[in-house]
């Protein structure tokens, strides 16, 4: 009957939320989970890192204290453990704290931990030993002893579990089936040890809470499984009037906005939610059309990385000399913010790549694009070419320069930029007069012929640079000099971080369609697209037709303003999903959308 009611639900609801097409991206197999969004350096260690944002009421706890805690992979729902003897396994309302499910256990155990494991539920039992699994309507599947006494916290991070140990105030890793794998001991051990999870946006940290009646700290701890050890970073306290010391927590992200932490006091009548790591970097693409070697390609994005201080979570390779596809147009979707675009070689189709180029941009991407991207006969034409480039049209210079006038000092991309030279490359014989307008800027000059070292254009949100230094600094006896790097980064931060250019929307259907992305059927990736009026908790899940939840593709606090999701095909485990009609629901704050897609061979 409950499925019967979600379908009901979900064909009755007729709002468009996005359009699907088959989505040409980088190859690569269906990941288990969604992709991973690489962290902003290293993490504060202080007091920023803890900000208390919202809670929810739950009520008092049915039996004794609260325990475990854990989110569901649907976005909307949570799952939270209550008992000291008997054991109420209850799942409930992420948004309001609202009661969906209760049931009891299956024995008379004290719980503690829960975490989603696949299909199934599992519990950790402190005073008994092991764990109880029960798939997601309360039935009881099984029991798994597990080697370790006393066990508290759980976790799993997609190949074995975590859990903690008061009597040792260890934490173990163990494997699917129980085995015991690693012993991390403290260098400075804490106050008993209970709740704990791991933190999902960097890697080697966790998070663990003591299990002692008046200690609410909660710790943030790294951990090193050579030496097998763990360590406390920062200490923090539990939300005022959380209810003694943690009953159970969880991590949440990295998502739109930073990562958090879901938190319940043992004897607390709240649920709070905590923002613990700030937003991860920006993801850039470094496409180019050159026949060099790629290690030297590499060796550039390497070096961009490294010297953007963390501003840049990735920079990716994308070679299209040799390749028809140019699959810019859906690189935003993928996380990507901004592309660094040169060529050396042919394209094989320019127009294609400065069409997909402009879309990028229009869809709240930024291009950079160094001189011989506008050279003939190595332009990049089509609308990138006629609407956003800063120039109307490029020359060639061949010789040495320097830069001479700054025109913009204070311009962000011209931030530390004092120095800039090379010697034998291709230069622009670019005169202002040549810019596109008011639109576009020109912030700095070579020594000859009025030619241009950087121009800017941004209009709406949509931004774009041109830089008259190719990266030749690879090639013997043509070396790039002064802070032509800083240059490149710089004007890589500038155009990732456009504004949307969204404003608030007119009176009108609450929920804005974004961008119309092509046929629908689709045959491996469906491109989603919406637009928020303002902040809200998203969730955006895939269903089947017989109610059963797929895949949840959003799950958490999204900016106003337009959004893109793809959709791989695959399942929340990443199985590959079989050919049929799907709905993707979404719902945002009070808006609650859905549409049909149609998934062929």
């Amino acid at each position: 009957m409950k499925s019967v009611f979600v379908v009901c639900a979900l064909l009755g609801m007729v709002a468009l939320l996005a359009a699907a097409q088959a989505v040409p991206v980088l190859d690569r197999s269906c990941p288990a989970q969604g992709p991973s969004v690489q962290p902003k350096g290293q993490p504060p260690t202080d007091d920023s890192m803890w900000t208390v944002l919202d809670s929810v009421s739950i009520g008092a706890s049915p039996r004794a204290f609260w325990r475990g805690l854990c989110l569901d992979p649907n976005g909307v729902n949570f799952w939270v453990t209550s008992g000291d003897d008997s054991t109420i396994i209850q799942k409930r309302d992420l948004a309001t704290g609202s009661l969906v499910l209760s049931f009891p256990g299956h024995a008379l155990e004290g719980p503690y931990g829960i975490i989603r494991f696949g299909d199934s539920l599992c519990v950790t039992s402190y005073n008994a030993g092991h764990f109880d699994f029960y798939d997601t309507l309360g039935n009881f599947s099984r029991t798994m002893s597990s080697p370790v006494s006393d066990i508290r916290g759980i976790d799993w991070d997609g190949s074995k579990f975590w859990v903690t140990s008061t009597s040792s105030l260890a934490i173990f890793t163990m494997s699917q089936s129980g085995t015991l794998l690693k012993t991390l001991t403290p260098t400075s051990p804490p106050v008993w040890i209970g709740s704990f999870t791991l933190d999902r946006t960097y890697p080697n940290r966790v998070w663990v809470a003591p299990s002692t009646p008046g200690v609410d700290d909660i710790h943030f701890c790294s951990f090193d499984t050579s030496a097998n050890t763990y360590t406390i970073l920062a200490t923090f306290s539990q939300p005022t009037g959380g209810g003694g010391y943690p009953g159970g927590f969880a991590f949440h992200g990295p998502v739109v906005g930073g990562s958090y932490i879901y938190d319940i006091g043992r004897s607390g009548t709240w649920l709070w939610r905590v923002k613990v790591h700030e937003p991860a970097g920006y993801k850039v693409m470094l496409a180019f059309s050159d026949n060099v070697d790629t290690q030297y390609v590499w060796q550039l994005a390497q070096t961009l990385r490294d010297s953007s201080s963390g501003e840049f979570s990735a920079v990716d390779t994308y070679g299209f000399s040799t390749r028809a596809a140019f699959p810019a147009a859906q690189w935003y979707a993928a996380g990507y913010r901004a592309i660094f675009v040169y060529t050396n070689t042919y394209p094989l189709d320019s127009v294609q790549v400065g069409d997909s180029l402009a879309a990028f941009i229009e869809d709240g991407g930024g291009v950079v694009d160094a001189i011989a991207s506008m050279i003939t006969p190595w332009n990049i034409a089509g609308r990138y070419r006629r609407q956003y480039s800063p120039f109307t049209n490029q020359g060639t210079y061949s010789g040495s320069d320097s830069m001479t006038v700054v025109h913009y000092p204070s311009h962000p991309i011209m931030s530390g930029v004092t120095s800039v030279g090379y010697t034998g490359s291709l230069g622009s014989n670019n005169a202002h007069g040549n810019l596109r307008g008011a639109n576009s800027v020109c912030l700095a000059e070579w020594g000859h012929n009025n030619r241009t070292v950087a121009a800017c254009f941004d209009s709406g949100g949509h931004r774009a640079a041109a830089l008259g230094i190719f990266p030749m600094w690879h090639y013997t006896g043509y070396p790039n000099t002064g802070q032509w790097v800083r240059l490149y980064v710089n004007a890589l931060l500038w155009v990732a971080s456009a504004p949307t250019g969204v404003q608030e929307p007119k009176p009108g259907p609450k929920l804005a369609l974004f961008k119309a992305a092509g046929p629908n059927p689709f045959r491996s990736r469906a491109l989603l697209s919406y637009a928020l009026p303002r902040e809200a908790r998203v969730s955006l899940r895939v269903y089947a037709t017989d109610g059963r939840l797929v895949r949840t593709l959003a799950d958490g606090y999204q900016a106003a303003g337009p959004h893109q999701t793809v959709w791989d095909g695959c399942d929340d485990l990443g199985r590959v999903s079989g050919h049929g009609v799907y709905y993707c629901r979404l719902q945002a704050g009070a808006l609650d959308a859905t549409t049909k897609l149609v998934k062929v061979e």
